[in-house]
């Protein structure tokens, strides 16, 4: 007999199941185990839920009694989503056709979040991968570009693709089909023959009277009611993605360009810090340009001063000058200098003893000055490390002279002790410091001094251009968190347009699915308008409230008449 035969079946990432193919020789198949091991629930999972797709019809032992939530949530250890496949292959005279559904459940929202049937030629292993190179099931998006959009149907296309590619029957008399089947593989059917009724499962499983009035009657309004609301919430709900989209791309594009700004900005803060570099750099020389004038003029004037000062000593020398003296102002001076003679000579004593203090004194300075030349010498090589260091050059650092130390020399001497021409002079003990050879310390000095004064210079310099350097690097940094923020700016655009991207596809997935809901709707009604209403390609606001008007204006008469 020509006709479609159980050929394989799977399951993939569902209840326990990982990935598992079950083979139907001749549309027969064997299932042993002990109770509870899972027999009933795989065939549930196969037949007939992959040729109708009802995931509230499950359990063979009625509506919604098995819950396809918990087979893919309990026990689930795995990431936030959860994707699953089952599927049958039936095969006729060398043909094959698998049919199947795929489901989508949330770990975050304990539910199932999407559904999708898919009904192809192509043979599962055989060119059709459910899971991908990682082993993660296909999304719904993945498998429309693998089989192609046509093969992956709402519930309802898919069963009436079902009924007449399967069974050849229209998708009413599919339902009744399913409703029998439904009925009679309830495991209590046997129970139920046994207490006397066989007669009343027969008639329940048999298909009402008059299913095309009773459906023209009882679900008209139902149907255009949701119709209606689900044009309602279709439209609300493009007005929001619209303001939405509308909103985020206006404040993407305002951050985008706010941080154009800043990062402009700081260029240009760069720019002004640089032509301050350069100036400061100009009256840094200006600056030293200027001492140098200062000290050639300072020099003139200390050489107009010494030339002041011979004048003055040449003008006293002039005869006018002593001549200005009188007799009486001599007589007076000779008095004045006899007193001067005798405190002189008091002073002259006075100062012999000063003069031995400060012999100690000298004798003490010569030696602290050894002190301290040998001290000055123990400085010299670390001097030159430090002026390699700094990039001055070490033959600059000027030779220690050195002094030696004696101890003071005694030598008697006669002096007067009084004016009196006929006083006898006196005997006395002198001490004289000894003799110190001429040292050369102002070339050392003035060396020392130049090396200071370039140790200053270098130190500021350095310090300069540290202060710069720490500067350039605040600069630095702010560049590069400016930089940094544009190109977080761009990433957030890019992210942006994706979204965009992706809620337009959303959009226009949504539309399609509307438009073959309507298509169907007008397909399965009892009565069609004149001509047929006229589906656009593609669906916008306008043309979905133009539309949804055309069809209420055609089934209003309708419905009053029922």
């Amino acid at each position: 007999m020509n006709r479609w035969r159980l050929h394989r079946g799977g399951i993939v990432n569902i209840w326990q199941y990982t990935e598992q193919t079950f083979d139907f020789s001749g549309g027969r198949a064997i299932f042993q185990g002990t109770n509870g091991s899972g027999k009933s629930r795989t065939l549930e999972l196969l037949l007939p839920l992959c040729l109708d797709g009802d995931l509230r019809q499950v359990g063979s032992k009625g509506f919604d009694t098995v819950s396809l939530r918990r087979l893919m949530l309990d026990d689930y250890d795995g990431g936030p989503n959860r994707i699953g496949y089952a599927w049958v292959e039936l095969a006729r005279d060398g043909e094959y056709l698998t049919c199947g559904l795929g489901v989508k459940a949330s770990k975050t929202s304990q539910a199932i979040t999407d559904s999708w049937r898919f009904i192809t030629s192509a043979r599962v292993g055989d060119g059709l991968a459910l899971v991908g190179a990682d082993r993660t099931p296909l999304g719904p998006a993945q498998l429309r570009d693998l089989i192609g959009a046509d093969c992956v149907l709402e519930e309802a296309a898919f069963r009436a693709r079902v009924a007449e590619t399967v069974y050849g029957v229209p998708a009413p008399r599919y339902g009744d089909l399913l409703h029998l089947q439904r009925t009679l593989r309830n495991p209590d059917v046997g129970l139920k023959v046994l207490e006397g009724q066989l007669e009343q499962i027969l008639s329940d499983a048999l298909p009402p009277l008059d299913q095309a009035m009773v459906e023209q009657l009882a679900t008209s309004f139902d149907d255009l009611e949701s119709i209606r609301e689900n044009i309602t919430r279709l439209s609300a709900a493009d007005a929001a993605l619209g303001t939405f989209l509308k909103t985020y791309s206006d404040y993407a594009f305002g951050g985008l360009r706010a941080a154009a700004e800043r990062l402009g900005a700081a260029e240009d803060g760069v720019r002004k810090l640089e032509r301050a570099s350069a100036r400061l750099s100009a009256s840094l020389e200006s600056t030293l340009a200027a001492r140098a004038a200062a000290e050639q003029s300072l020099a003139s004037l200390e050489a107009g001063e010494q030339q002041a000062e011979e004048t003055i000593g040449a003008l006293k020398e002039l005869p006018a000058f002593r001549d200005l003296q009188d007799l009486q102002t001599r007589e007076k001076l000779v008095a004045e200098k006899r007193s001067s003679a005798v405190a002189a000579l008091d002073m002259a004593n006075k100062q012999r003893l000063q003069e031995d203090g400060a012999v100690d004194g000298v004798l003490r300075l010569l030696r602290r000055l050894a002190d301290d030349l040998g001290s000055a010498e123990e400085l010299v090589e670390p001097l030159r490390q430090h002026l390699r260091a700094a990039g001055l050059s070490a033959l600059s650092v000027p030779d220690v002279p050195r002094v030696s130390t004696l101890d003071a020399a005694v030598r008697t001497e006669s002096v007067r002790a009084k004016p009196d021409p006929e006083a006898e002079p006196l005997p006395i003990e002198r001490r004289v410091p000894p003799a110190v050879d001429e040292l050369a310390l102002e070339p050392a000095v003035a060396r020392a001094t130049e090396i200071a004064s370039a140790a200053r210079q270098r130190g500021a310099l350095a310090m300069a251009l540290a202060a710069r350097a720490a500067e350039l690097d605040t600069v630095q940094r702010q560049v590069d968190a400016l930089r940094q923020t544009a190109r977080d700016a761009q990433h957030a655009a890019t992210e942006a347009a994706a979204l965009r991207n992706q809620e337009a596809q959303e959009l226009a997935e949504v539309g399609r699915a509307w438009l073959a809901d309507v298509t169907a709707w007008q397909d399965a009604g009892p009565a069609r308008p004149e001509g047929g209403l006229a589906l656009p390609a593609s669906v916008d606001p306008s043309t979905a409230r133009a539309l949804a008007g055309a069809a209420r204006e055609w089934a209003g008469p309708l419905v009053t008449a029922a």
